[in-house]
């Protein structure tokens, strides 16, 4: 449910603004080989669950609260952190 909910903000807010299109396209070309460099990681368990708990969650629970900004930004920073993991 809460990657549902996620999946609404992309279709329904963020695809609605250039930034938020722009993000969405960088988002299908690199989130593919993100993720594989991640799952190659040894200590993937530990990044995935810090990315739930501290950007996916709460960006869900925004969202749900009406509260886009911080959605948003979370949807942001998570992938920042992210792409710091593989770098």
């Amino acid at each position: 449910q809460t990657l549902n909910t996620l999946r609404h903000f992309r279709d329904t807010i963020m695809n609605k603004t250039g930034e938020g299109r722009k993000q969405i396209q960088w988002y299908y070309a690199n989130a593919p080989q993100i993720v594989t460099t991640l799952d190659n990681l040894k200590n993937k368990e530990e990044i995935y669950t810090r990315l739930y708990n501290y950007y996916i969650l709460p960006a869900a629970k925004a969202y749900r609260n009406q509260q886009s900004d911080i959605t948003f930004n979370l949807y942001k920073e998570g992938i920042e952190f992210a792409i710091k993991k593989i770098e």
